[in-house]
């Protein structure tokens, strides 16, 4: 569906939620992002590009939003299977939390803050983007024109108290059997 879209040298990586097509499947166990049974829509998160005699270049997240958006109106064929990424804070952690301690308190009062951040993120409440009611599984922080693209990532208490209980009932989503057959195909 979207391969045609991208410009040569583009990698977009995605997440695709809801259910599996035609299905009463959940990609994420109980995570169905308000679609019908059956349907499904692709949201891109990350996006870099490599032109033919350039380095590869990350574009940050409000850029891979816009590119969405854009996309969206520009070919509404396609628009229901598409989301933009939700950006639920876009700025400084000083601005956010103007109360951090400086020096070397600063990093474990920042986590603190941000585990317990339910105006900005929704920490440890349910997940505002599913109709079920299932825990928020977390927020992922990416900084802007960062050399090294990462991404960190803070799971609620919530989120993994629910993962934890369907790993020890052995109830295994189709996310997870992904990423365990990815493991047992390295270590192969």
């Amino acid at each position: 569906m979207i391969f045609k879209y991208l410009d040569k040298g583009m990698t977009l990586y995605g997440e695709i939620c809801g259910y599996l097509t035609q299905s009463d499947s959940m990609i994420q166990g109980g995570y169905d992002y308000r679609c019908d049974h059956g349907q499904n829509f692709l949201m891109p998160y990350r996006i870099t590009v490599k032109p033919e005699n350039g380095k590869k270049e990350e574009w940050n997240v409000q850029q891979v939003h816009d590119w969405t958006v854009k996309l969206m109106n520009e070919h509404p064929e396609i628009a229901n299977r598409l989301k933009p990424i939700p950006i639920l804070y876009h700025g400084t952690v000083a601005n956010l939390y103007p109360d951090l301690p400086e020096g070397s308190e600063w990093g474990m009062a920042f986590l603190e803050h941000l585990q317990n951040d339910t105006e900005h993120f929704g920490m440890e409440k349910n997940e505002p983007f599913c109709k079920n009611k299932v825990p928020r599984e977390g927020v992922c922080i990416r900084i802007d024109d960062d050399p090294v693209a990462e991404c960190f990532k803070l799971k609620t208490f919530a989120f993994l108290k629910k993962e934890q209980g369907e790993i020890d009932a052995g109830t295994v989503n189709i996310e997870m059997q992904d990423a365990y057959a990815n493991i047992a195909g390295d270590a192969n």
